[in-house]
């Protein structure tokens, strides 16, 4: 079923998938926070009205030390390199590590399913790389030594 891509709209689709949105006033943008390996997220739904653009953004719960800047922008890029929906960016001046997917609507409309189906493969891109992006940030690992252990489990396939 297509929807109007409206605050209401989006709040009442994500409630069918148990997910509790409400307005930012400030920004007039939608936002929950979702939970992933015992953490919080904060994770955003944005309505570009110009460009007629869903976009939705979430941050990783990441300590960045400026030692780990370099080996963590060579994993941000490297994972986006390797996925289908790459996304993942690093802000240097917040000091925060995101990941955000901008969708495009015809005529301010999309399919639900479609939405829903995005939302669902932006959750195991964070799953799936959240906490070794975050091990990065904050310095317990190194890209050299993430790379080094990607190359050995291809060896023992």
């Amino acid at each position: 079923m297509t929807i109007s891509l409206t605050n209401l709209e989006l709040i009442k689709l994500f409630a069918t998938q148990k997910i509790n949105l409400q307005v930012q006033k400030e920004t007039d943008q939608l936002f929950t926070v979702l939970h992933f390996h015992g953490k919080d997220y904060p994770f955003f739904l944005r309505i570009f009205e110009q460009t007629k653009l869903l976009q939705m953004m979430v941050f990783l719960p990441c300590r960045i030390t400026s030692k780990s800047v370099a080996d963590l922008s060579r994993l941000l890029h490297r994972i986006n390199r390797e996925i289908d929906m790459p996304g993942f960016g690093l802000d240097e001046d917040a000091n925060v590590v995101f990941y955000r997917l901008m969708l495009s609507s015809e005529k301010k409309k999309m399919d639900e399913k479609l939405i829903l189906s995005y939302f669902s493969s932006f959750s195991r891109l964070l799953d799936t790389f959240s906490t070794i992006i975050c091990g990065v940030a904050d310095g317990r690992a190194t890209f050299s030594a993430i790379m080094h252990e990607l190359k050995a489990l291809k060896c023992n396939l």
